[in-house]
């Protein structure tokens, strides 16, 4: 149910301040907006307004079975769903209404659950009750298997679901912030055993927020500690400044960097300009995969990250099942 450079946190701002049924941020109507496709915060908003027309459309019967039973209002990991919470002064005052994952919890209370120094059911109700709409940040347990404890983001709108005041909203897990990259869940390890480009985007995403925490102190870690480098992943890492490579031994990968002649697999292509230009960047190529020593086919993630005030490109990747 129940984590910025400025410019997000304007957009974010700016959003609680809005009226209680602004225009859509979104087409709702064509079911274009799902939980399954939401991968950042701005997602999460849009998906939000779009239930939140949706149950002015259909009425609150047929939204509550389609939160609990259509699957575009729950992603496949089930860690994105809708729910609907009774606005009330504490946990002992407010009820669930909606809540996608189990809908045997509707009508219990939800007690007291503290995060971030007050209880959340008393933060949903201070936003809901002075903004009308907004975020919420909160700590929630990753998962039965992990048992530990992951930040989250709630986007809601307050809503009257069926003469009860309410809000209906949905939450995302950050994974470009400080303190959302546990090493048992974001690891080379695990990253190889099972890659995909939404788990590649987690590992680079952890990867950037060690370097901008640490600066270049991140550098030896990044480029040879287990938990970075396992089998065929590794990072990589591009001064953007001095174009050179900062850790070429994590992998023995230089190309990105230029730094091995005639071994360009981008036909002149400068990739690190469009990482550097657009922050983020899936680049596409054929390198040799250090684990069977052939020539493989690699799907690689670049992202500009701050260490103090030297512009990183960092980077890394899987290679493709033949």
């Amino acid at each position: 149910m129940r984590a910025f450079s400025v410019a997000s946190f304007l957009c974010a701002f700016s959003a609680i301040l809005l009226p209680a049924e602004p225009a859509s941020v979104a087409p709702c109507k064509d079911n274009s907006i799902s939980a399954s496709a939401v991968r950042a915060r701005e997602d999460v908003q849009a998906l939000v307004q779009c239930a939140y027309e949706f149950i002015q459309e259909v009425g609150f019967e047929e939204a509550r079975r389609s939160f609990h039973e259509d699957a575009r209002w729950a992603s496949p990991s089930g860690e994105i769903y809708i729910f609907v919470d009774e606005l009330g002064e504490t946990g002992w005052e407010s009820r669930s209404l909606v809540f996608g994952p189990d809908p045997a919890r509707v009508g219990q209370y939800w007690g007291p659950y503290l995060s971030f120094g007050n209880d959340l059911s008393t933060e949903q109700t201070r936003l809901a009750r002075n903004f009308e709409r907004g975020w919420v940040y909160y700590l929630t347990d990753w998962g039965f298997e992990t048992k530990l404890w992951r930040p989250k983001a709630g986007y809601m709108i307050r809503i009257n679901w069926d003469g009860i005041d309410a809000v209906v909203g949905s939450g995302v897990y950050p994974t470009d912030s400080p303190g959302t990259c546990p090493s048992e869940v974001v690891n080379a390890t695990r990253f190889d055993a099972d890659p995909s480009e939404e788990a590649l985007r987690l590992f680079v995403n952890c990867a950037a927020v060690r370097l901008e925490a640490m600066g270049y102190f991140a550098t030896p870690i990044l480029a040879r500690d287990p938990r970075w480098n396992s089998g065929s992943v590794y990072l990589f890492a591009v001064n953007l400044l001095t174009g050179e490579q900062i850790f070429p031994d994590a992998g023995g990968r230089p190309e990105l960097a230029g730094s091995r002649p005639g071994a360009d697999p981008f036909k002149g292509r400068d990739m690190v300009g469009v990482g550097a230009t657009f922050g983020e960047a899936f680049v596409y190529y054929e390198s040799v995969n250090p684990a069977s020593g052939h020539k493989e086919r690699k799907v690689t993630l670049l992202k500009r990250a701050m260490a103090g005030n030297v512009p990183i490109l960092i980077g890394s990747g899987y290679y493709e099942a033949q």
